[in-house]
């Protein structure tokens, strides 16, 4: 299996691999097999991602208080498990944030044209140069946290998660 297709959780990172942009238009996917889940990304992640270099991408497990960070061991295909002192060594599972099939709508720093048939633009859109003289407008950018799902122009489908 080549590095494309793993995903890894080390030092608590977890790594969501999804496909290519399943639309790159406002519309809907198919969400059949999975759920929808958003998913921040900086608009450098956005460029890579459009431009076909960025395929994986890690993210954190948050670990409850008990967890000591030893004994710790991958449960193939249901995620990680630990044991835990507090309650004399019972073993606890990890669950992944997402799973296999789920459909991840990306976030990213956008603004709402002022003019409605201009619909939303995308920061990761523009050159360094395109972007200071739109500094110079009353156009502000607005941070991915805000972005509605219905200015989602990008879907990515989780195809493999695993521990590492």
């Amino acid at each position: 299996m080549s590095s494309r297709n793993k995903s890894t959780i080390e030092n608590k990172k977890l790594m969501v691999i999804p496909s290519a942009p399943l639309a790159a238009n406002p519309m809907l996917p198919d969400v059949d097999s999975g759920t929808l889940r958003p998913i921040l990304f900086s608009t450098e992640m956005v460029k890579a991602i459009l431009d076909g270099r960025k395929t994986q991408t890690r993210r954190l497990v948050k670990f409850p208080k008990d967890f000591d960070g030893k004994n710790i061991y991958q449960n193939v295909p249901f995620g990680l498990k630990y044991s835990s002192n507090e309650f004399e060594g019972c073993v606890h599972r990890l669950y992944p944030k997402w799973q296999v099939g789920d459909i991840l709508w990306v976030r990213e720093t956008f603004l709402k044209h002022p003019i409605p048939i201009e619909g939303y633009k995308y920061k990761a859109d523009y050159t360094d140069v395109q972007l200071e003289s739109i500094s110079k407008t009353p156009l502000k950018w607005k941070p991915s946290l805000f972005m509605p799902k219905d200015a989602c122009r990008l879907w990515l489908k989780v195809t493999n998660i695993f521990a590492e």
